[in-house]
């Protein structure tokens, strides 16, 4: 009897669309949750708690545009934006932008990967067939063939690869990420190898060649699909010889596997991107999309690659990064004066008992609002940020905080001397690091501990208790950080346009960004006002 040959499943297409509305995001609580808890490089700021509080807080509503991307019946991709108006452009900034130290969308793993599809069923491109894209401007295509097509020919001057802005900033024009040089099967046959991978690491045309080597990783060991060489071995083996699913392999067979695995994740990744974009090139009424703060790894960068239009990436936010080691380690890893400081420092703590609790989840509130007052009472008579001063604010860490440490994302942790409370610290908690983000201290323990090396002993604990590698101090290079020698990790502003207003937003973002360098050379205190002020705008 002749053997039938097994019959291969064609997934569902990735289809995207844009909806508009904080109520749309209330009712995908679940359904975000999931997607959250698949992406590797999501934060705590793309949770749905946090998007959800702020657009409450800070009321956004009929703003808020969701760009999604569905398999089937699935979420595996997510844009959430807050429509503003800025420099005479209309512009989609992130939900949460100016409290939100990391900026970015959601993608997640998809569980159809390309190698399942039947030759003759495979979907050519996710979308109809024939569908048609148009804009507020009258440009319209239609696709059909490939994933991009002529639908997206409408779109940016083809003409550039990428061109070299001042201060570091780069423009990268449409021929040089064009999501319609895609073959039929999702991959790129002008800038991949026959396997689909990129062997260049993004450095034939420029792009990232400041940031990244050639092998794939950065000089400050961190890879670009987010992985940090620290917290996920490239060879990924135990001594024996055998992987963490059973599999016997070699130091080279390990990093071929791995290396297979990167590849079909970029093109599932490429997939979902491109639905995503095509989604927000269909809806009407805006110019620009700035994603102010994206950190190495992000899934933004995805949404670059394929984006057709002009895009833009800008120097943004330094963050800085200590390992999650114990106190004591970190401490030996500084130059020797600088140690003994720090050694005193830890040791007066310890002689003053501070007492340490971890806030439980329905405490969480109440310890909020301490914190709050803590903070207030630490910056009175000072320059504190404004922003803090606003209810709105207060409004939106109350509610957040509450979601984020019942849900694992968020942390809070009192500090008190002789049953006193004197201290409150709220840290982010996400996949590879824990972060430090707001915090309020009595000025009677800052006149008694040295209260940032107690913060970060607190955090460096808490992050080696949840088996996370990096203990982030978030956003801002301050001296009072310095003497911890962190490891500095560069943001980047990405700006994704279409048509002539997003050139001149880009130019005068690029303009400013210009201004406030020049003023940290001539007055840096002007600098950190000019900063401060530019972060809520």
């Amino acid at each position: 009897m002749m053997a039938t040959a097994p019959t291969r499943t064609t997934a569902p297409a990735v289809r995207g669309r844009v909806l508009r509305g904080a109520g749309a995001l209330n009712g995908l609580a679940g359904e975000w949750d999931e997607l959250y808890a698949r992406c590797r490089a999501a934060t705590p700021f793309q949770s749905h708690c946090w998007l959800w509080s702020w657009s409450r807080a800070y009321r956004a509503e009929g703003r808020v545009r969701l760009a999604l991307a569905c398999r089937g019946d699935r979420l595996v991709g997510a844009a959430p934006f807050l429509l503003e108006h800025r420099m005479g452009c209309r512009v989609l900034t992130p939900l949460g932008r100016g409290h939100s130290d990391f900026t970015d969308v959601l993608i997640g793993p998809d569980e159809h990967p390309a190698d399942e599809y039947a030759s003759d069923e495979r979907p050519t491109d996710g979308y109809l067939a024939d569908e048609h894209l148009a804009d507020e401007y009258g440009a319209g295509a239609h696709r059909a063939g490939t994933p991009h097509a002529d639908a997206h020919r409408a779109w940016g001057d083809r003409a550039g690869g990428h061109r070299g802005g001042e201060h570091g900033a780069g423009e990268h024009r449409g021929g040089g990420h064009r999501p319609d040089a895609y073959r039929a099967d999702g991959h790129r046959p002008d800038a991949y190898r026959a396997d689909g991978h990129r062997p260049d690491a993004y450095q034939a045309d420029g792009y990232w060649a400041d940031a990244y080597r050639t092998d794939g990783y950065r000089a400050d060991a961190h890879r670009t699909d987010g992985y940090r060489a620290d917290a996920h071995r490239a060879d990924g083996y135990r001594a024996d010889g055998y992987g963490a699913h059973g599999h016997r392999v070699d130091a080279h067979r390990a990093d071929a596997h791995r290396a297979a695995e990167l590849r079909a994740g970029d093109h599932r990744a490429g997939e979902v991107a491109a639905a995503l974009s095509l989604a927000l090139l269909a809806e009407p009424g805006w110019d620009v999309i700035d994603l102010p703060e994206v950190r190495p790894g992000a899934a933004a960068d995805h949404l670059m690659e394929c984006w057709p239009g002009r895009a833009w990436t800008l120097p943004a936010s330094t963050c800085l990064e200590l390992p999650a080691l114990p106190v004591d380690d970190v401490v030996a890893r500084l130059a020797p004066r600088r140690a003994g400081k720090l050694r005193r420092s830890l040791r007066r703590i310890e002689a003053k008992g501070v007492e340490v609790t971890r806030v439980a989840a329905p405490d969480a509130r109440r310890a909020m609002d301490a914190l709050l007052r803590l903070h207030l009472a630490q910056w009175e008579g000072r320059g504190i940020n404004r922003e803090h001063l606003r209810p709105e604010f207060a409004a939106h860490l109350t509610r957040a905080a509450a979601r984020l440490v019942e849900a694992g994302q968020g942390a809070l942790t009192e500090f008190r001397i002789g049953g006193r409370l004197l201290a409150c610290d709220f840290a982010l908690i996400g996949s590879d690091f824990v972060g430090g983000y707001l915090y309020g201290a009595h000025p009677d323990l800052r006149a008694e501990v040295d209260v940032l090396a107690l913060l970060v002993r607190n955090g460096l604990e808490l992050a080696r208790e949840l088996g996370r590698p990096t203990l982030s101090l978030l956003r801002g290079a301050e001296p009072y950080k310095d003497k911890w020698a962190g490891e500095p990790v560069p943001n980047r502003r990405l700006i994704l346009g279409r048509g002539a207003r997003a050139v001149a937003y880009a130019a005068a973002v690029r303009a400013r960004l210009a201004a406030e360098r020049e003023a940290a050379r001539r007055c840096p205190s002007l600098a950190d006002r000019l900063r401060t002020w530019t972060a809520r705008r």
